[in-house]
């Protein structure tokens, strides 16, 4: 494959090639969608294999965004993105709440309460840096 030496810098490919190699990938994609489909349960590495579609795909947008607004700064864009991306969940969850779908004796229910508890004493921080 395209794996450089080990002393070597990653390999920067060509626009054309880069683009060959996302074809191929979205057509990998479409048959694995189809024999997910098709599968009982749930397979061995799903989870690592969602976490690593939805980082592709918030870089492919965050890219995007930026190519499209021409101040490409990709990192702001993707923390923009994530905080948007965050905002909606946190509605939907909000939603769930409050229609009893999710209880406090749920697994991830402390995890998740100390993330937001972590999230806000973060961004209060900032704000006080502001000020």
């Amino acid at each position: 494959m395209n794996q450089p030496p080990d002393d070597a810098s990653p390999r920067v490919f060509s626009a054309a090639e880069l683009s060959q190699r996302l074809r191929g990938v979205k057509r990998a994609l479409e048959e694995i969608e189809k024999e997910l489909a098709d599968t009982d349960g749930c397979p061995e590495g799903l989870d690592d294999f969602k976490e690593a579609l939805d980082h592709i795909r918030l870089s492919a947008w965050a890219i995007l965004t930026a190519s499209e607004s021409h101040t490409y700064d990709y990192q702001t864009v993707l923390a923009h993105f994530r905080m948007a991306r965050a905002t909606e969940v946190c509605h939907n969850i909000i939603a769930d709440l409050k229609a009893g779908a999710i209880v406090p004796t749920a697994p991830e229910f402390e995890v998740f309460r100390t993330t937001l508890l972590d999230t806000l004493a973060a961004m209060a921080k900032l704000l006080r840096e502001y000020e």
